[in-house]
């Protein structure tokens, strides 16, 4: 396993940071939205493949959603039953059904379970209630 280092990075909307991160240095590579903004502390060893499967499962549920459309209305429903009774869920005023807290994708809108990830075919969720349909 390798250790990585990590860094604070601030979120931007309109250029100004409206929230930060701490996430592996790299992780922001690619990404206009985000920007270092300091240093922070790991948690132990992070292996580095983590990061590449995250990123790697984020753009497979963005390109089915092109590909294949929205999930049906079934599969919305029982997606959102099972993230309602969620403990990990994180209730928003954005929506009804508000944000993963399990996931690690943060509070942005691609990150929202309503309008984004139940709606997205090849999706699945980190505790295993529900996945691709």
């Amino acid at each position: 396993m390798q250790r990585m280092s990590c860094g604070k990075y601030g979120v931007l909307k309109n250029g100004k940071v409206v929230a930060t991160v701490v996430a592996q240095d790299g992780f922001a590579d690619g990404f206009r939205t985000l920007v270092r903004v300091g240093d922070a502390p790991c948690n132990g060893d992070v292996p580095k493949q983590g990061i590449v499967s995250k990123a790697m499962s984020w753009l497979k549920a963005e390109a089915s959603l092109l590909v294949q459309g929205e999930t049906s209305p079934e599969v919305q429903a029982s997606r959102r039953t099972a993230c309602m009774s969620c403990p990990k869920r994180v209730a928003s005023d954005d929506d009804e059904v508000g944000y993963c807290g399990a996931c690690g994708c943060g509070r942005n809108n691609r990150a929202r379970l309503a309008t984004s990830k139940i709606r997205m075919p090849a999706a699945k969720c980190p505790l295993g209630k529900w996945g691709e349909q």
